[in-house]
């Protein structure tokens, strides 16, 4: 068949700094997007059964094994006739031909092989781009014998014979991704850092206006529509203490609001897993407009999931307005961060600033802050310290006992691995339980010699 591709486009950067890029085709349904979802160790993509689902790519970075790529998931190759076929695989193909490094091409084995997958084949074939056969849906021994087989004929090579839900294989995609991109990019196989802060909030308090002031690039559609944002949009940023990935997502929105199965509920559970995956999130609250239980859902959720947390009041600006001459600006805010701390009554040691995102005011504060608080995410305090501190507290507080009314000893308090902060008290009798208040003590003294602003501080 003649099967021309496109003129060959100049070569785009990847979405993600330099970094390589995977695509991944093939037919709709045949679990590209359950691959995708696989080999990130997170649902991005939206996986249902209904053919199309993806209808445009989607982008993520990963490391395996050292070497970090950036995974893009296509829309399915869908002609309805063999005309459209043919353009369709063409377009598919030019895509990966002019951006990707490496190509996945999946196949479903339980439906077997069809003409679409032959004709892809084909063309795949002509590129000087490698390309990885994954052969999905091979949950048993007797469909793995089937998929060495039957996918011969293609001309590709052996095939990565995995179950995309089941996880099974996933392994040995990463793995041969890593050998065709030329193996790990550093020895240490150690990820590239840079800090992920997300901007949160309801819709239309002002994210996107944020995001533009705090890189200088007009990325976000700002307007006064509320929603405009449907999408996660994110950017790198180069600022003193390193390079910060800020994330913008839609809006937020009570559940009562979203209909079910529709577009705003993907966007409200994606950005909920943005917000988890947050080093330090933005908090932005109207400072126009009353806190909402709402808002206060959302950076509960945000201190329950761990994330460094920093609470924004846009719009200050229309509050400064409404001052009264002679009134000290100084204390107007005290008074607002009052009603603010009253409003969220568990976030007494996170940092409360005031800007006007539109204007630009404040805005330099908040990096600064930003990696004050990452830093307090990630602070490690030395078992010596932990011991003068337990020491303190029970020169003052003595033992609390158990239900016999005997003291429970402790034999230490040390500081368990991991980001936000765990400390870990052990008793020496293992059938002795702390009562929580006592741990609330603990956690109160350690805040009180420490910087932990802005973060979780657990004690169990």
């Amino acid at each position: 068949m003649d099967s021309a591709l496109p003129a060959q486009k100049p070569q785009e950067a990847p979405a993600v700094g330099d970094l390589p890029t995977v695509a991944i085709i093939g037919r709709p349904n045949v679990g590209k997007s359950t691959l995708f979802n696989r080999l990130l160790g997170m649902r991005r993509s939206v996986t249902t059964p209904i053919p199309g689902t993806t209808r445009d790519r989607i982008e993520a970075s990963t490391t395996w094994n050292g070497r970090t790529f950036t995974l893009v998931d296509t829309a399915g190759i869908e002609g309805e006739s063999v005309e459209q076929l043919e353009e369709d695989v063409a377009s598919q193909i030019a895509f990966a031909r002019d951006n990707a490094s490496v190509l996945l091409f999946v196949i479903d084995m339980q439906g077997g092989l069809t003409g679409a997958d032959r004709t892809t084949a084909d063309m795949l074939r002509k590129l000087d781009t490698p390309v990885l056969l994954i052969a999905n849906k091979s949950d048993s021994q007797v469909q793995r014998q089937a998929a060495l087989q039957e996918t011969a004929r293609l001309g590709l090579g052996e095939p990565v014979v995995v179950s995309a839900s089941s996880g099974a294989g996933s392994g040995d995609v990463l793995d041969a991704i890593v050998d065709a991109l030329g193996g790990p990019s550093n020895e240490s196989g150690e990820r590239p850092h840079y800090l992920r802060l997300g901007i949160f909030g309801r819709p239309n308090v002002g994210k996107s206006t944020l995001l533009n002031a705090l890189t200088g690039e007009d990325r976000a559609i700002v307007s006064d529509v509320s929603g405009t944002t449907r999408d996660t949009i994110d950017m790198m940023l180069e600022t003193e203490q390193g390079p910060v990935q800020i994330v913008d997502t839609a809006g937020i929105r009570r559940k009562a609001k979203i209909a079910k199965e529709s577009i705003d509920e993907w966007v409200t559970k994606e950005s909920l897993r943005t917000l988890r995956r947050s080093d330090v999130a933005l908090l932005l609250i109207d400072a126009d407009e009353p806190i909402t239980a709402q808002d206060r859902r959302l950076a509960n959720r945000a201190l329950t999931d761990g994330v460094g947390l920093i609470v924004i009041v846009n719009k200050w600006d229309l509050i400064r307005a409404q001052q009264e001459e002679g009134e000290d600006g100084d204390v107007v805010f005290k008074q607002f961060q009052k009603n603010v701390r009253r409003s969220f009554p568990f976030l007494q040691h996170v940092p409360i600033l005031t800007i006007s995102a539109e204007h630009g005011r404040g805005i330099d504060q908040i990096i600064p802050t930003v990696w004050r608080i990452h830093q307090n995410r990630t602070r490690r305090i030395s078992e010596k310290e932990l011991a003068e501190t337990l020491g303190k507290i029970i020169k003052k507080q003595g033992f609390p006992t158990n239900e016999k009314g005997d003291d429970m000893e402790f034999e230490y308090l040390r500081q368990a691995e991991g980001v936000p902060p765990l400390f870990m008290l052990k008793t020496k009798r293992l059938k002795d339980v702390v009562p929580r208040p006592y741990l609330n003590i603990i956690e109160k003294e350690l805040r009180a010699t420490h910087d932990f602003d802005g973060v979780t501080v657990k004690v169990q």
